[in-house]
């Protein structure tokens, strides 16, 4: 479905944002268990979400590389 979106000119995936915004319905004594928890593990998450993008992007760059190995050889078939 991604690459749909990404076909169509929908989905741009040059620039990434990570939302990591926590809401609760009812605030009650965990919430600030919670907050501290949060803080404590937001680079370890941060480095995690570095990793996928980092990843993400590799997968991007070796899917348009074989889709123009693809087109590139599509040609040469058509043209020799």
């Amino acid at each position: 479905m991604l690459l749909l979106l990404i076909d169509q000119g929908h989905v741009n995936l040059e620039e990434y944002h990570v939302d990591g915004t926590k809401m609760e319905s009812v605030a009650n004594r965990y919430t600030f268990v919670w907050a501290k928890n949060v803080a404590r593990y937001k680079a370890s998450v941060l480095e995690k979400v570095a990793a996928l993008v980092d990843q993400i992007e590799q997968s991007n760059e070796e899917a348009e590389a074989a889709a123009q190995e693809l087109n590139q050889a599509r040609h040469q078939s058509y043209s020799g």
